[in-house]
């Protein structure tokens, strides 16, 4: 899974969405089981603009792995993004109620 983050997050830094859902289609059969996966396929067709596939490919991510707080604070960012404020609590509720002393957050 390292080659994938380290991969990915070069694209994402950088800025370069097309190369980023390129690569991860590429990738789709070697890590397909993997949650992060879908959180990044998700993370990428938000900042694109293709928000019904970036919700798909979330709720993915959290049907592997349901307490991801990166998954859940997404798929926040996508609820809002659509104007789904309500929605968009509710899920980054799940991800501050979470918290804990040692919690940290990412980039």
């Amino acid at each position: 899974m390292k080659e994938l983050d380290e991969q990915i997050k070069s694209f994402l830094q950088s800025g370069d969405y097309s190369a980023a859902r390129d690569f991860l289609n590429n990738a789709k059969e070697q890590f397909k089981d993997q949650w992060d996966y879908w959180y990044y396929l998700a993370y990428t067709e938000r900042k694109i603009g293709n928000l019904a596939r970036a919700e798909d490919f979330c709720k993915k991510s959290l049907e592997l792995m349901p307490d991801s707080q990166v998954a859940n604070f997404e798929l926040g960012m996508i609820y809002q993004s659509k104007g789904d404020y309500k929605k968009a609590i509710e899920n980054i509720k799940k991800v501050v109620e979470s918290f804990s002393e040692r919690t940290t957050l990412p980039e």
